[in-house]
């Protein structure tokens, strides 16, 4: 009997120092390696910044809204996170280069890229109607003598937009992926105004702060052919 309690204290003694050291061991502050791979990871907000021309905030509030667009595999069952899917296109738009270059920064191929930068951007395009207000047939007249009026300004909102997405003076993709990256990136826009990401380097370019003054009433032909791409490629 004697020796059944012995064993029996012994064994609680084990057992009180594993859950001692368990105890110490939960105490010592974890080192946490960063995934290079995930600019979430590897960036501060600053750098964040610099790359992506958002805030991370504003990139995760972003991907949140068009994530269930983003869940399903891509071409031969390759699967990236949604977020890393936004900002390998997101840095497209910011830097204007090939495909190819941005492939290759986040080791994914050109045609990974293209897939990519046509399901991101056709993801955030479904938001237009939320955050892009376009005037009614019966507010048209007065939204274009406003334009008229504050062309200057137009025309500094239309650099601020290109500057933060230099991928919009000149784009090698197809014409229907081209209007889709528009909408998109006008998407972009409006919400990081809305939520007051505003860009660091909203200093327009000098081609659109002096853009040379002509008739603002274009001719019947280029209005007729203006409505028509209106009509066929953004009326939803």
């Amino acid at each position: 009997m004697d020796r059944r309690i012995g064993t029996a204290f012994d064994r609680l003694r084990i057992l009180e120092r594993r859950i001692g050291r368990r105890r110490r061991i939960a105490l010592i502050p974890h080192t946490r390696l960063r995934d290079r791979s995930d600019p979430m990871e590897c960036f501060d907000a600053v750098q964040f910044k610099t790359r992506f021309h958002i805030f991370k905030d504003t990139a995760l509030y972003i991907v949140d809204l068009i994530k269930g667009d983003l869940c399903a595999p891509l071409r031969r069952g390759t699967h990236i996170p949604p977020h890393i899917q936004f900002l390998i296109v997101q840095r497209f738009f910011c830097d204007g280069s090939f495909q190819l270059t941005t492939g290759d920064n986040y080791k994914v191929s050109q045609p990974t890229v293209s897939n990519l930068v046509k399901r991101v951007s056709t993801a955030i395009a479904k938001l237009r109607k939320k955050f892009i207000k376009y005037p009614t047939f019966a507010e048209a007249p007065v939204y274009n003598r406003a334009q008229i009026k504050t062309r200057n300004l137009i025309e500094r909102a239309f650099g601020i937009w290109k500057r933060k997405f230099p991928c919009l003076k000149f784009m090698r993709l197809k014409m229907k992926t081209v209007l889709i990256v528009i909408v998109a990136t006008a998407v972009m826009h409006n919400i990081s105004r809305r939520r007051n990401d505003i860009f660091d380097e909203d200093n327009f370019d000098e081609e659109d702060q002096h853009a040379p003054d002509g008739n603002i009433e274009a001719g019947r032909n280029g209005r007729i052919k203006l409505r028509e791409i209106i009509t066929t490629h953004f009326t939803y």
